[in-house]
């Protein structure tokens, strides 16, 4: 079946209310396979990371098709009450920035890199974590959480910072990291972040006397997982069903006529 278009000829929305369908279709057809063939968390976050990509881009971008209600989402304070989107406070293990200062438009684009990079996230001695997902490796052999990992510093091949986040130390590069630091202070509501030359002869940015990296350690259970997945299919599926409520009205109104 083909794609329903709102008014300006777009199908994302028709594309996001589906695969909250998606999502309730398997677990309805899927009851009679056995469990051990039942791939329902597979399927969650194959979707989801299509939401979080349409999500992230339509807030980045201030998208012409009326998000009314996520661009609302996208400012509200993540530890705000009620509970959105299924998430709690307690799902964040960690996170680098100002949590009082988080807001969902950064937790979604956090959760949408993350997302997008199945990277090993194994214990490794001196290692930082990656940019990722894995699970958490229950010992009741099924998965029972699934856990995010955002760090844009940290490079995937020798998992320490990338060399310019601790380049030589020299007047150009304290300027540029200094300008880093501003940057990223703005986009996690710090205000702390300084330079230091470290032992070595490079620089390090340090915060409260220890080196600083963006960072920002997700955990999600099985329902919050799926939870999350189709409640962001009803935030993008929002123009869809402005669409078909003014043509429902405009029908109305010629009846009356």
């Amino acid at each position: 079946m083909e794609y329903e278009r709102t008014k300006d000829g777009q199908i994302q929305a028709d594309f996001a209310r589906r695969i909250g369908q998606i999502v309730i279709q398997y677990g309805q057809l899927s009851q009679q396979l056995p469990k051990e063939n039942r791939y329902e968390i597979t399927l969650w976050i194959s979707l989801l990371q299509a939401l979080l990509t349409n999500c992230s881009e339509s807030i980045k971008r201030n998208h012409r098709l009326n998000y009314r209600s996520l661009h609302e989402l996208s400012s509200t304070p993540f530890s705000d009450e009620p509970v959105r989107l299924g998430l709690d406070i307690d799902c964040i293990e960690h996170y680098s920035g100002n949590l009082a200062s988080l807001k969902f438009s950064r937790f979604l684009e956090c959760l949408r890199d993350a997302a997008s990079h199945p990277n090993p996230q194994e214990e490794r001695m001196g290692a930082l974590p990656l940019t990722g997902y894995t699970t958490s490796n229950a010992t009741s052999g099924v998965i029972e959480e699934v856990r995010f990992s955002w760090s844009p510093w940290v490079s995937e091949r020798s998992r320490h910072l990338h060399g310019k986040y601790r380049p030589n130390a020299n007047d150009k590069n304290r300027r540029d990291l200094e300008k880093l630091c501003e940057t990223w202070e703005g986009k996690l509501g710090l205000t702390d972040l300084v330079v230091n030359e470290a032992q070595g002869g490079y620089l390090e940015i340090i915060r409260k006397g220890h080196p600083f990296w963006p960072e920002m350690r997700v955990k999600l259970n099985i329902v919050q997982l799926r939870t999350l997945t189709l409640e962001l299919s009803q935030y993008l599926a929002e123009p869809l069903e402005n669409s078909s409520r003014s043509r429902k009205l405009g029908h109305q109104h010629k009846e009356v006529l």
